[in-house]
């Protein structure tokens, strides 16, 4: 969801809200996509996983953290249908 409340219709577009706000969240930790270790996506539906890793690739580049996918059956709400989860870490 955008910082309106508002989702992006279809997968592809709401993986690019969730990496923009997983971004800004690190942004507010003085922190960015080089920190995060783990990432577990949740999808509806495997056939979106090429789109879902399309937009994967735009925000991480190279970076490369440990990954796992996980195919539910839905979401806490009906209409998401993409979820990130993501685990970050920086020294002090």
């Amino acid at each position: 969801m955008d910082a309106h409340g508002s989702l992006a219709a279809g997968v592809q577009n709401q993986a690019d809200a969730a990496w923009k706000n997983l971004l800004a969240i690190l942004a507010d930790a003085d922190m960015g996509v080089q920190h995060l270790v783990k990432i577990t996506t949740y999808l509806l539906d495997a056939k979106n996983l090429p789109a879902v890793n399309a937009v994967r690739k735009e925000y991480l580049d190279e970076h490369r953290p440990a990954a796992t996918l996980v195919v539910v059956k839905e979401l806490a709400r009906p209409e998401w249908l993409f979820e990130i989860e993501a685990t970050a870490f920086k020294e002090d």
